[in-house]
C-alpha cells in the first residue's frame, strides 16, 4: 500500500508508506501490526530532511484489551535506515539516540503495555540525530511479541529546534552529540540526563583508543531536582562496580591515587611507584626502608616489614563515589574530595579490602573463550538469517502462484 500524506507546519508525515503482512485498516493514517509475525511490518519513508539536526519520531500506539505480552521490553521493534540524496543507503558507525541492533543497523525496542485491565501501550517516541549527508530516513516498525493486532496512528517526524537541550548548541555544553566522536581529556566530561520516575535509563557507548592509553574512568552520580548529590548505592545501576580501594602517592600538589601496585626503591631507600613518586602511608607520609636489611614483606593489612622489623603501613584509601576524578601523569587520578584511609581489613563481602603481595590484578574475561562464543553466535545468526530469507522467499512464491492473475 502506497500513500502520499501532506506535510503540515514543522511536522513531516511519511512521503511513502508500505504495509506488509497486516490486515487492512479503516483510516488512511491508521495502520496495524499483525500477531507475533516479524514479516508484519510498517515501512515509513521520510524525505527532504535537514542533516545534522535532531528529529523526534512519534506515533500513538494502541494495544488490544486482551493483549497477553505485558511488561516486556521487546514488544515490537523499530529499525531506521539512513539514505543519501540519491537514495543509496548510508552505514554510520554511531547514531546518537539509537542502538545498533541485529535486524537493522540502528533502531530500538518498544516496550509492551503495562499490566492491568487497561493494557495501555506507551506511545512510540524516539529522538535521534540525523548525521550528514543523510537527508532521508526509512522507518520500519515490526511486530515481535504481541499476541493481538497493534494499531499505529498517524506517525510523524518532527525536526527539533537547533538550540534544544542536549543538541550541543546551548551555552555551557561540554560534549558534542553530533556524528563526531567525543574526545576525552584529563578533565572529566559529564553528561546530564533528565529521568522519569519509575522508568529505567540505559547508557551505551564505545571507547575508541587512537594511541597508547591506560583506559578511562567512569563515574555515575544521581542528583535531585535542586542539584544536590544523592548518596549511593543506586539500586539497579548496571555499570562497572566501583573500585574498592586505592593506593596513595605524592603528586605535584598533594596526594593522588592509583591502582597500580608496582613499586621500586630509590637509592635512598624511599618506596616509589614506577613514575618515581613517593608511596604514602595512611597519614600521608612517605615510606622508607633500609635496602641493606633484606627482602620486604607486605601483609594483607598493608603492613610493611623487613625480617622482624615493622617499617610502616601502605596507605589504602577509599574514594567518594561522587568525587570528581582527574587524570594525572601515569595510572593515577586526583580526587575533588580527599580519600578516606581504610583501617579495618577484617570486613567480608563486597566491602572487604586486602593487599596481596606478588599478585597482578587482571581481567575476569577469557579472550579465547569469548572469541569462540562470538564465532558460535555469528554462525547461529547467519543460519537464522538464511532461514528467514528462505521462508520469506517461499511466501512470496506462494503469493505469486496462488494470487489472482493481473
Amino acid at each position: 500500500m502506497d500513500a502520499a500524506l501532506p506535510e503540515e507546519g514543522g511536522l513531516r508525515r511519511p512521503a511513502l508508506v508500505r504495509q506488509g503482512g497486516t490486515p487492512g485498516t479503516s483510516a488512511a493514517a491508521e495502520y496495524a501490526l499483525g500477531v507475533q509475525n516479524r514479516w508484519s511490518r510498517l515501512v515509513l519513508t521520510f524525505d527532504g530532511l535537514v542533516p545534522d539536526r535532531w528529529f523526534e519520531l512519534s506515533a500513538p500506539m494502541r494495544a488490544d484489551p486482551a493483549e497477553e505480552a505485558v511488561d516486556v521490553g521487546d514488544f515490537a521493534a523499530v529499525g531506521i535506515e539512513f539514505r543519501a540524496p540519491d537514495g543509496s543507503g548510508i552505514d554510520f558507525g554511531r547514531v546518537p539516540g539509537l542502538q545498533q541492533t541485529g535486524m537493522d543497523a540502528h533502531g530500538a525496542w518498544l516496550a509492551g503495555p503495562l499490566g492491568g485491565s487497561a493494557r495501555t501501550l506507551p506511545d512510540l517516541r524516539l529522538c535521534f540525530h540525523l548525521p550528514a549527508p543523510a537527508c532521508q530516513v526509512v522507518v520500519t516498525i515490526r511486530s515481535w511479541r504481541n499476541s493481538h493486532v497493534v494499531h499505529v496512528d498517524d506517525p510523524i517526524l518532527r525536526q527539533m529546534p537547533v538550540d534544544m537541550p542536549g543538541s550541543g548548541a546551548e551555552a555551557g555544553t561540554t560534549a558534542t552529540l553530533g556524528r563526531d566522536r567525543i574526545v576525552l581529556g584529563r578533565e572529566p566530561t559529564w553528561f546530564h540526563y533528565g529521568l522519569v520516575p519509575g522508568r529505567p535509563i540505559t547508557l551505551r557507548g564505545q571507547l575508541v583508543r587512537t594511541e597508547a592509553s591506560d583506559g578511562a574512568f567512569v563515574a555515575i552520580a544521581y542528583r535531585d531536582r535542586a542539584g544536590a548529590l544523592i548518596a549511593p548505592p543506586y539500586p539497579g545501576v548496571m555499570a562497572t562496580p566501583s573500585l574498592p580501594a586505592w593506593l596513595s602517592v605524592r603528586g605535584p600538589s598533594g596526594p593522588v591515587y592509583t591502582r597500580d601496585g608496582r613499586m621500586k626503591l630509590s637509592a635512598a631507600g624511599e618506596l616509589q611507584d614506577l613514575e618515581g613518586r613517593a608511596v604514602l602511608d595512611p597519614g600521608g607520609s612517605p615510606l622508607s626502608v633500609n635496602p641493606e636489611n633484606g627482602p620486604i614483606f607486605i601483609g594483607r593489612d598493608g603492613m610493611i616489614s623487613q625480617g622482624r622489623d615493622q617499617i610502616g603501613a601502605l596507605g589504602v584509601f577509599r574514594l567518594d563515589p561522587g568525587a570528581v576524578l582527574t587524570r594525572v601523569n601515569g595510572a593515577a587520578v586526583s580526587s575533588s574530595t580527599p580519600g578516606q584511609a581504610v583501617l579495618d581489613f577484617n570486613q567480608v563481602g563486597a566491602t572487604s579490602v586486602s593487599v596481596q603481595q606478588g599478585f597482578q590484578e587482571g581481567a575476569n574475561v577469557n579472550p579465547v573463550m569469548e572469541m569462540s562464543r562470538l564465532i558460535m553466535i555469528t554462525r547461529n545468526f547467519e543460519s537464522a538469517a538464511t532461514a528467514v530469507a528462505e521462508t520469506e522467499s517461499s511466501m512470496q512464491n506462494a503469493i505469486r502462484t496462488l494470487g489472482p492473475a493481473s
